[in-house]
């Protein structure tokens, strides 16, 4: 069982083949979640392994238009995983027990997980469930030039600025970003998901951080700070 698969990139396959090798081929691989960095991910790694049966959560969409799966880079063999283990028969084996975790935060948008126990090892398995952070961005993001840029994109306040790269700055990104991208409509932001900021954007192709400064987003300053030190809770793990 491979599950949440990541980039099947040259070196991935290689050290999975060590795996294969010494336990046999992957059987199953399953999507667990709706979000975009997962998914964009599932699609060529399913293809790597096309006799493995594949399982996706079956609330998968995208944003801002809705595509259909076939759309989305998700091969045909595909399949929606049952909502429970206790659905007769068990899909990923006898030795695995799992329920499918579905939340609607908001106007488009869906939340789905998967929690996979594996009997055996005694493994909880657990895609986006559970969280943490702190006010100071993941090195992760602070070591790549385009990963700086997103956060810098994300500090803007208003469509054109160009934010200096600075610590304060890079942490102000990193708190929208977070609250953006885990409440999709977080109450300290505001949202247009109307053509405006599209065509506004369309304007300005060279804008240095890219997107041509697409800002569909506004932000209260004082209740961003608040919201973010409430979820995040100085990096204690919190289940969501």
């Amino acid at each position: 069982l491979v599950y949440a698969p990541i980039a099947p990139t040259r070196e991935c396959l290689r050290l999975l083949q060590e795996l294969i090798d010494r336990y046999g081929p992957v059987r199953k691989i399953v999507l667990p979640s709706v979000a975009v960095e997962h998914k964009v991910n599932a699609g060529p790694f399913a293809r790597a392994f096309p006799d493995a049966d594949f399982y996706i959560t079956d609330k998968q969409y995208s944003f801002p238009l809705n595509l259909p799966n076939s759309f989305l880079g998700l091969p045909s063999w595909r399949q929606p995983l049952p909502r429970s283990s206790t659905t007769t028969p068990n899909v990923l084996g006898n030795d695995f027990e799992y329920e499918v975790i579905t939340v609607k935060p908001g106007i488009g948008s869906m939340y789905q997980d998967v929690a996979v126990y594996h009997k055996s090892s005694r493994t909880m398995l657990i895609c986006d469930a559970t969280f943490a952070a702190t006010s100071t961005p993941p090195r992760l993001l602070t070591e790549e030039e385009e990963y700086v840029r997103a956060l810098l994109f994300h500090a803007r306040d208003t469509k054109d600025e160009v934010v200096e790269d600075t610590l304060e700055n890079r942490k102000k990104g990193w708190r929208r970003i977070v609250l953006l991208f885990n409440f999709f409509f977080p109450g300290s932001g505001r949202g247009d998901l109307g053509l405006q900021p599209i065509f506004d954007a369309l304007r300005t192709p060279l804008y240095k951080n890219g997107w041509g400064g697409w800002k569909p987003f506004s932000w209260n300053a004082e209740d961003e700070e608040r919201d973010f030190n409430y979820f995040a809770l100085d990096g204690k793990p919190t289940i969501l």
